[in-house]
């Protein structure tokens, strides 16, 4: 991605969220059922990424599990925050080392494939349960529910931006085969996800076209863009932001304006502020999700109508 407008997204990340200084994963565990948990990494700045490499779903024994890898893929397509890289049944992910810590081996293992790819963000997970064991069903099929555990790792940085557990209730296992138990949660837990990353500010996706802008004008204190979304995109929305210097901090100018008709002229009122300003776009989905901010520009005052 160009520099300059990633650090123009990560100036307008202001709009959604404060962010904490410390980069750890913290747990959103109070407000969702025990089954699904989503720990996100707090950072000062979130990154953007081009491209996302996802890694097939392994057990402890380095099997892969085709199938599940397959429903997670689809998963996070659905949502359209990453440009992912599908999995191949030949990718070359190193071995399990750690079999004590799933958690830490699946970033070590993460870490170790994107550096050898030359990619900078890997989503790799680990099956905490034999393979046999997730087609059977009744009292004896499994002592303790099997767990899912899926992370993306930033390997530039050597972090795990966020972590997604998913873990079947023991009593629902003997009705039913804990693989279709775990494509059930994972449904769940990546709508999750995705609620809890834009709630915290990561809302950026490269997925998204930018809105094209057609035209802009400044008369008597009123600013008027006028935008155009890429049809079925999936933007329902789009949104002027306004800052005092390209490299300020990006913040709402006018409210969302609902993406009905097309082109879309969205308006900023300044009657009462005659600073200099710039301005950039974006297109918004119905998840809350963003395209990266267009180049910022500068609006032309309109010549003042001649005095009859």
């Amino acid at each position: 991605m160009n520099r300059h407008i990633f650090s123009r997204a990560l100036a307008c990340a202001v709009l959604f969220a404060a962010l904490c200084a410390p980069t750890a994963l913290r747990s959103e565990t109070a407000a969702q059922p025990e089954p699904i948990r989503v720990e996100l990494a707090l950072a000062p700045e979130i990154p953007i990424y081009d491209k996302v490499a996802v890694l097939p779903l392994r057990f402890t024994d380095n099997t892969a599990d085709q199938q599940l890898t397959e429903a997670l893929f689809e998963e996070l397509d659905a949502t359209q925050k990453y440009e992912l890289i599908a999995p191949a049944a030949t990718t070359p992910a190193p071995p399990w080392r750690d079999f004590a810590d799933p958690a830490a081996s699946l970033q070590k293992n993460a870490v170790a494939y994107g550096r050898a790819a030359r990619i900078r963000a890997v989503v790799s997970g680990v099956i905490v349960a034999k393979a046999g064991a997730l087609n059977q069903t009744g009292p004896e099929a499994l002592p303790l529910a099997p767990s899912l555990i899926i992370s993306l790792t930033d390997i530039a940085q050597d972090k795990p931006v966020w972590r997604l557990t998913l873990t079947p209730p023991p009593d629902a296992a003997e009705q039913r085969p804990a693989r279709e138990l775990l494509q059930d949660l994972l449904h769940e837990g990546v709508e999750e996800l995705i609620v809890r990353l834009v709630n915290q500010g990561d809302v950026y996706t490269t997925r998204l076209p930018q809105p094209r802008l057609l035209s802009s004008q400044a008369r008597l204190g009123r600013t008027n863009v006028v935008v155009q979304a890429e049809k079925r995109s999936g933007i329902v929305a789009c949104q002027l932001l306004r800052a005092p210097s390209p490299d300020a901090a990006f913040l709402p100018a006018s409210e969302p304006a609902a993406n009905r008709r097309s082109p879309l002229t969205l308006e900023d009122d300044r009657s009462e502020d005659a600073t200099p300003a710039w301005y950039t776009v974006i297109g918004l989905t119905a998840s809350g999700l963003a395209t990266v901010p267009a180049p910022p520009f500068q609006v032309a005052v309109a010549p003042a109508a001649p005095e009859h």
